[in-house]
């Protein structure tokens, strides 16, 4: 493997080196996942939403699926 595209290595390839290491400081890709509802669903369901998915990356059974395959897990606020 040549590079890896985000500015930080990644977890499952850590001797793995990033593009911006590689000579082109601006490259950075990243794929982006989240949770989506429909129009209208109460404010407090999307809070308890936000709050499950939080504890849950936490949770090391999680992690340990999750940390090899270099996920950056966040759990950003609802927008």
């Amino acid at each position: 493997m040549l590079a890896v595209t985000s500015l930080k290595r990644s977890v499952a390839l850590p001797d793995v080196p990033t593009l911006a290491e590689s000579g082109y400081p601006d490259f950075d890709l990243n794929d982006w996942n989240g949770l989506f509802a429909a129009t209208g669903i109460p404010p407090a369901l999307v809070d308890r939403m936000q709050a499950v998915v939080a504890e849950a990356i936490k949770d090391p059974k999680v992690r340990e699926r999750l940390d090899p395959t270099g996920a950056d897990l966040v759990a950003n606020t609802p927008v």
